[in-house]
């Protein structure tokens, strides 16, 4: 009985782990083709009117979403030597 136990909840912990790789795995994939369209987007507004604030404005999603992923980088790093 306590086998079949152990069996089923390793099989729940495998089925936790996948379904938290494959969100993770989806969720690079849309951070990269929305990191795309907003660069394309800045380099044609800048072809087009050449207007730097405008292109500026393209980037900055893209710039703070990587900002906050180093600084949550950098943060879980210096838990982890705290620990």
């Amino acid at each position: 009985m306590s086998e079949e136990s152990v069996a089923a909840s390793n099989y729940e912990k495998r089925r936790l782990v996948d379904g938290d790789v494959s969100a993770v795995h989806r969720g690079q994939w849309m951070s990269f083709v929305l990191t795309v369209v907003f660069v394309a987007a800045a380099l044609i507004s800048y072809l087009l009117s050449e207007n730097v604030a405008l292109s500026a404005a393209f980037l900055a999603p893209p710039a703070f979403q990587y900002l906050g992923k180093l600084i949550r980088t950098v943060r879980n790093e210096e838990r982890d030597q705290i620990e």
